[in-house]
């Protein structure tokens, strides 16, 4: 039974990593997924995290369409800005490093860890005029276009509001991002 529930997670986990077909590009990030479902499964739940990583989670701020500018381009400092969606298996991958990496920069004031979650703000758009969900669409769109967003995860460095270095998903991307952070401080 134990065997079958694996397969049956491996397999969900595979389907969802087919709709994000850059996943097999890193091998670091499908080892993580691997290790993160048998460990979910262990624990009878998909979407199951460790008690740390969710408290590692509050040094991420998330931003929204309309807080972009203010959390983003006009921090004073380094802001290491995670570009998600809901369903992407290599989002949900790095989550755990991302926040760690956020937890050690914490005690840098000029370090700001921030994700923007495309699903959240499509979402947050749905009781808006017609007029409002386009012009939020067309910033989410501005802002996908802005900074070379083609897939999820995606990552930009940024500092005193400039783009230092964009990263999509590949092996090693979380230290390539401590890497960029450190660069720029």
């Amino acid at each position: 039974m134990k065997i079958f529930k694996y397969v049956l997670v491996l397999f969900v986990l595979c389907i969802t990593s087919w709709a994000c077909s850059f996943i097999l590009s890193s091998d670091k990030v499908l080892e993580s997924q691997v290790n993160y479902v048998l460990e979910s499964a262990k624990n009878n739940s998909i979407s199951s995290t460790s008690a740390q990583a969710d408290n590692d989670k509050k040094d991420i701020t998330e931003v929204f369409i309309d807080t972009f500018d203010k959390e983003v381009l006009q921090y004073k400092g380094i802001v290491v800005f995670e570009f998600e969606q809901d369903g992407c298996a290599p989002c949900k991958a790095l989550e755990p490093d991302f926040a760690k990496l956020a937890k050690y920069f914490s005690s840098y004031k000029n370090v700001k860890f921030t994700k923007f979650n495309m699903n959240t703000n499509l979402d947050k758009l749905q009781n808006l005029s017609k007029e409002k969900k386009t012009e939020g669409k067309n910033a989410i769109k501005k802002i996908m276009e802005k900074y070379d967003i083609e897939t999820t995860p995606h990552f930009v460095i940024f500092k005193n509001g400039v783009n230092k270095k964009t990263m999509s998903n590949k092996k090693g991307i979380i230290e390539d991002i401590e890497k960029a952070v450190k660069e720029n401080l």
